[in-house]
């Protein structure tokens, strides 16, 4: 479960290749092909990866910005790729672990089924929680998620309890 990304950035006239190799929570930081800093997860990244890793290049200072899977370089608060101002990554809110909770609940149903409706709903709303989103459409949006998921978990229990009865 390993993954490797490669990210270009100029400094000072020079142009750099910054690495980043995951393994499970783990990340591997290389700069130029010289080892750099290995780096975990934390608590951000509970369900999805939403994670900030200093890195300083020839004197410069830069942020690894990791979101899902996108990997990205900052530079003075901006994303050096499209220059979009960088948000840094926090902790879900407290009000979020209502949704968490509420779809992980979908596990105690029993069965490969419902657990994977749980652990996408909590996934997907660790997602959206994480974006830019307005928190009105963030609760929606989770709201969404959540009912969505219980729907399709006892749509499909109900679905093979009568073809197996």
């Amino acid at each position: 479960m390993a993954n490797h990304t490669d990210l270009g950035v100029s400094v000072k006239g020079t142009e750099h290749i910054v690495s980043i190799s995951k393994k499970w929570s783990t990340f591997t930081v290389s700069v130029d092909g010289v080892e750099y800093q290995t780096y975990k997860t934390g608590k951000n990244s509970l369900l999805v990866i939403n994670e900030d890793f200093p890195l300083e290049i020839d004197g410069e200072a830069f942020i690894i910005a990791l979101r899902g899977n996108k990997k990205r370089l900052v530079n003075n608060n901006q994303y050096i790729d499209n220059g979009e101002e960088f948000i840094a990554a926090k902790p879900l809110p407290k009000w979020a672990w209502i949704f968490v909770i509420l779809n992980f609940a979908l596990v105690a149903l029993g069965g490969a089924i419902p657990a994977g409706f749980g652990v996408g709903g909590a996934a997907g709303c660790a997602g959206v929680i994480n974006s830019g989103r307005s928190t009105a459409n963030k609760v929606a949006l989770c709201c969404l998620i959540t009912v969505g998921c219980w729907l399709g978990a006892l749509f499909l229990a109900t679905l093979f309890i009568s073809l197996f009865a």
